[in-house]
């Protein structure tokens, strides 16, 4: 796959991931129920509102992960735009997102035994953003 294709697929699952993430920090200090699959608004409210959903200093991790995805969409932009660090910090950002993710899903399934779907939505464009970045610093690699 082409370098720019894979910084556009990690833009565009940034975009989404942050939209994710600031719908959900919204519902946060709104104190309302976010949006779920049907039959699963309770799952998904026991992690939002839970004592996992601010891990560190009182910010909800969806914040978090907010700001995340913007710090990983411009990485991204200003790989796609020739700066050579942008790719090492899109790999850096992303790499630390899925530590934090995996240790998220533990908490979700085994300590809260629940599941959210806006949670695992923001995981899979982690996941897709995590694999472009190694593609895109392996292809630079190869030259």
């Amino acid at each position: 796959m082409k370098k720019e294709s894979l910084y556009n697929i990690s833009m565009f699952f940034a975009i989404v991931g942050f939209l994710i993430g600031a719908y959900l920090t919204y519902t946060h200090y709104a104190q309302l129920s976010s949006f779920c699959l049907p039959g699963q608004e309770a799952s998904c409210d026991i992690v939002l509102k839970g004592p996992y959903a601010t891990l560190f200093f009182g910010i909800p991790n969806a914040l978090i992960g907010a700001i995340g995805f913007a710090f990983m969409f411009f990485a991204a932009r200003a790989g796609k735009k020739g700066n050579k660090k942008a790719d090492k910090i899109l790999l850096a950002l992303s790499t630390i997102s899925i530590l934090f993710v995996l240790f998220l899903a533990y908490l979700i399934y085994f300590v809260i035994e629940a599941f959210c779907a806006w949670c695992f939505a923001a995981w899979i464009c982690v996941l897709i953003i995590f694999l472009s970045a190694i593609a895109i610093n392996r292809s630079k690699k190869k030259r």
